[in-house]
């Protein structure tokens, strides 16, 4: 357990990772602390387009992926297109 609320603690484990690596990352940890309703339900939305990412990462669909060897750069810039 965390000092963190149960539902960010969910959302870490509903995408497989380990929560107790936020130690490393303070603000971040902090940050996700005071997060309020309203921005439970943000997170929430950024999740399902996460995992909507990652089965296109798996089908191999990329943005600006010009060659059969995509490169971690190619996930960067997708992930960068579709959220920010």
């Amino acid at each position: 357990m965390t000092n963190l609320p149960k539902w960010v603690e969910d959302y870490f484990d509903g995408r497989s990772k380990n929560i107790k690596k936020l130690d490393d990352i303070p603000e971040t940890k902090d940050a996700f602390a005071k997060l309020t309703k309203q921005d439970q339900d943000a997170i929430s939305m950024l999740n399902k387009l996460g995992k909507a990412l990652e089965k296109d990462f798996a089908d191999g669909n990329f943005v600006g992926a010009d060659d059969d060897e995509v490169t971690s750069d190619d996930k960067v810039r997708t992930y960068l297109y579709a959220i920010h």
